[in-house]
């Protein structure tokens, strides 16, 4: 009686966690808009069933687009692609946007048919997971595997969209679980069932094609094991054989029996979409995409990505439980990979088939993982997670193997595998406690994120809060929070937004009044000053703040945290006031970063005074007390060369070089007025007499200077920086005056110039300027130093007074050297 209500109780929560998943699964279903990508698996699937015709179906084989397809045919609203933009020219970017513009048809109606098939999908992935598990480490463990995977966020983000994702997932687990039935028990009718589903798996993605390799070491394997008790070798062979056939014919049927020339061969073939869809991956992968990783942007992708992916997206309860089953089921006195992973437990009496027969679908779950990472690894496509998606049902399979192991009862000084400190009685049950509260932290955290799975980051990077920061696109941001977007806008009475989307749906389909900022596709921008955006309320995607043409268009919105973030994938920003700078100092080395109107419409200010100067030795703070900007260019990509002194600024905007401008980096600052502190500090540290400041002539003032080392070394360099106030612009160039004498008056150095050219100034301008003296090498160090300095004309080399000292040059206070021996 009581085994019987184990069962029966186990059964009800099966059926209630495919429930769950499928209640929660339906709220995205009905609730997000297009993504990026669904448009055109849309009229994809439109187009199969209601056109009969392939030509835009390559890039991706037919099966998930035919799933998407069944429902989409049926509604009539729905316009024939082939009466669209594009259809001539076989685009399916240009007939899903127009398909988009069409007035009148039911886009939400569209989509909610056509996600119905991949909901299945995630249903019967997610059934079979837990049969396999169950069949493979005990039915509690199958339990387990059920509920990671219908709790995993990923899964339950791609059983939502219509793209190929969730059908190559749900059909490569399908394949290798079929196949490895065959293989237990080879008959004519598991045959035919693994011809098919393998077909079927080949027809959903390209990726898929993996399966061969995996299968067929799995082939081997299971013969190498002991396999030949369930079929000669020959007879599996030429069954292994028949599969691919079956499989070739079904995906064949997949494309209607389509036959022609193919041109890159110049001969018949059959299904040539096929064959040129796998030319144009191949055209794909060496030429690479443009994709976002933590901090960089690259065409040819990085080794490490989908393994760090996998490890900051994948639920930790997973990797940990994943963790845990390795280490528990890993033997003491390993022989041989295989063994090591799959060997028996001591005292198991099963028969040597029934071994063979859990072993080789242990050796998949190993396998299979492993070669779908060492591909991806080699990928230059580095634009999401679900491109290692099929893995997950492998992992959670993994994963749920430790329930298997810590199920067992321990039995005290048992077998070798018992003889283990985890095998005492207290660890085991900690351990198998431990393993419930992460099945429980696993339903806490799926369903704290409800319903926004797409942006799902586990804890190890801050969740999906800071997910933005590592990677975007698919992983986080790709369209589907628009309708969410309108909700948000309506519960606060906001009627028009600055908004920059990234996704394929017209936000004007769901009333959204706005003023359009940079996008990826087309658009037509408002005025928008990036370096100082307007007053507004702004909604800007998570992928545009990372990954337009131009990836720092909206660096100065990253540098502020927003004031909502609409399904973690649109950010809100409320900007009330716009910064009122009077004028932009600009630096001219090696080049200005932006010509004068660029300056002046990037910051929103068409009568701004421009100061330029040269950063690599020069400061300037204009006069008044009006703050500005500092314009800053990059001599390179990295980080702008900006001196020391100029540290009570603030960075309001970093961009890197891109093919329309050079990098810079963009300063807040105060004015010449606003520097009380500095202007003190120095009057301080300069006081000779008879004049603390003097005057030089009616062109500028003196205000003091900083010396760095304080205590020179020998070997150099020394820098001195001078201050001077600006008392009116001269008509002649000119040039500042600094030489490094020694305590005897002889000259050691001299570092002349002037970085800041006269018509530029402006009465009551401050500019510093930074003179880098080399001491000779034959030089023996004196046990003091000082410096003379003063202004001169560079048109006749007569050098300017200053007023007071009967000199034409100051004589600045000695500084102490390090004296013999250093």
């Amino acid at each position: 009686m009581f085994r019987r209500s184990l069962v029966i109780g186990r059964w009800s929560l099966f059926i209630v966690l495919l429930w769950l998943f499928w209640g929660r699964v339906l709220v995205n279903v009905r609730d997000q808009s297009p993504t990026m990508d669904e448009p055109f698996h849309l009229v994809r699937g439109v187009a199969y069933w209601r056109v009969g015709d392939l030509r835009l179906q390559y890039e991706h084989p037919p099966l998930s687009h035919a799933l998407s397809g069944l429902f989409l045919a049926l509604e009539p609203d729905i316009p024939s692609p082939a009466d669209l933009k594009g259809w001539d020219r076989a685009s399916p970017i240009d007939v899903a946007r127009h398909l988009l513009q069409e007035p009148g048809w039911p886009i939400g109606r569209a989509l909610f048919l056509g996600r119905w098939p991949i909901v299945a999908l995630g249903l019967v992935l997610s059934a079979l997971v837990g049969r396999w598990a169950g069949e493979l480490f005990g039915r509690w463990a199958g339990l387990a595997a059920l509920f990671l995977c219908t709790f995993d966020p990923n899964i339950l983000a791609h059983s939502s969209l219509i793209t190929t994702d969730m059908a190559v997932t749900c059909l490569t687990c399908a394949a290798c679980y079929v196949f490895s039935c065959w293989l237990d028990r080879p008959t004519s009718t598991r045959l035919l069932l693994a011809g098919l589903i393998l077909g079927l798996a080949w027809g959903a993605k390209l990726s898929a094609l993996i399966l061969l390799p995996v299968l067929g070491l799995l082939l081997l394997w299971h013969v190498w094991r002991g396999g030949a008790v369930t079929a000669p070798l020959w007879d599996l062979l030429v069954g292994f054989a028949a599969i691919l056939g079956v499989s070739i014919l079904v995906l064949w049927a997949l494309y209607r029996f389509e036959s022609g020339v193919w041109p890159l061969v110049g001969a018949w073939v059959p299904m040539p979409t096929h064959w040129d869809s796998l030319q144009r991956l191949w055209q794909h992968q060496t030429s690479g995409q443009r994709a976002f990783f933590i901090g960089q942007l690259s065409d040819a992708g990085w080794w490490y990505y989908f393994p760090v992916l996998f490890v900051i997206k994948t639920p930790l309860p997973v990797l940990i439980l994943l963790l845990v089953a390795v280490v528990i089921a890993w033997p003491k006195k390993p022989s041989f990979l295989a063994d090591k992973i799959l060997s028996r437990a001591p005292g198991d009496t099963r028969s040597n088939a029934l071994f063979v027969q859990k072993g080789k679908t242990r050796f998949l779950i190993v396998v299979f993982p492993a070669l779908y990472f060492a591909v991806s690894i080699a990928s230059k496509i580095n634009i999401g997670y679900r491109h290692i998606l099929p893995v997950v049902p492998f992992a959670v399979m993994g994963a749920a193997a430790a329930f298997h192991y810590l199920l067992i009862a321990p039995v005290p000084g048992g077998g070798t595998r018992r003889s283990r400190w985890y095998n005492t009685p207290i660890a085991h049950w900690l351990l198998l406690i431990g393993c419930c509260l992460l099945v429980l932290w696993m339903a806490l955290s799926s369903l704290g994120i409800h319903p926004y799975y797409l942006a799902y980051f586990n804890e190890l990077v801050g969740g999906p809060d800071q997910g933005y920061r590592y990677v975007v696109d698919s992983n986080l941001d790709w369209g589907q929070d628009l309708r969410r977007l309108r909700a948000y806008l309506d519960e606060r009475g906001i009627d028009r937004i600055k908004l920059s989307y990234f996704g394929m749906a017209r936000p004007e389909r769901y009333g959204i009044e706005y003023d359009p900022l940079p996008m990826p596709l087309p658009s037509s921008p408002s005025d928008f000053s990036p370096l100082n955006p307007g007053p507004g309320v702004y909604a800007i995607s998570a992928s545009n703040l990372q990954l337009l043409e131009d990836p720092d268009v909206f660096d100065w919105f990253r540098r502020r945290q927003p004031t909502a973030k609409i399904g973690y994938s649109i950010f809100i920003y409320d900007v009330v006031d716009q910064l009122a700078g009077q004028w932009a100092a600009v630096c001219y080395a090696p080049v200005p970063a932006l010509e004068a109107g660029q300056i002046r419409d990037a910051l929103g200010n068409p009568d701004l005074r421009l100061v330029y100067f040269d950063c690599r030795s020069s400061w300037v703070y204009p006069a008044g007390t009006a703050p500005g900007w500092y314009v800053i260019p990059g001599a390179t990509d990295g980080p702008t060369i900006v001196p020391a002194y100029s540290d009570e600024t603030q960075i309001v905007f970093h961009g890197r070089r891109t093919s329309k401008r050079l990098g810079l980096t963009v300063y807040w600052g105060d004015g010449a007025g606003g520097q009380p502190a500095r202007l003190a500090a120095l009057a301080g540290a300069w006081s000779p007499r008879p004049y603390s400041q003097p005057q030089f002539g009616d062109v500028a003032r003196f205000l003091g200077y900083e010396v760095d080392p304080a205590i020179p070394a020998s070997d150099g360099p020394l820098t001195l920086r001078t201050y001077w106030e600006v008392r009116n612009r001269p008509d002649f160039p000119l040039s500042v005056m600094a030489h490094l004498v020694d305590a005897q008056g002889v000259p050691l150095a001299v570092a002349d110039g002037l970085g800041f050219p006269v018509e530029n100034w402006q009465k009551g301008d401050i500019f510093a300027q930074t003179h880098i003296f080399a001491l000779p090498s034959s030089h023996s160090p004196a046990l003091s130093y000082s410096f003379n300095v003063g202004l001169y004309r560079l048109d006749t080399m007569e050098r300017i007074p200053p007023a007071g000292f009967g000199t034409d040059h100051l004589i600045l206070e000695p500084i102490e050297g390090q004296g013999n021996g250093r």
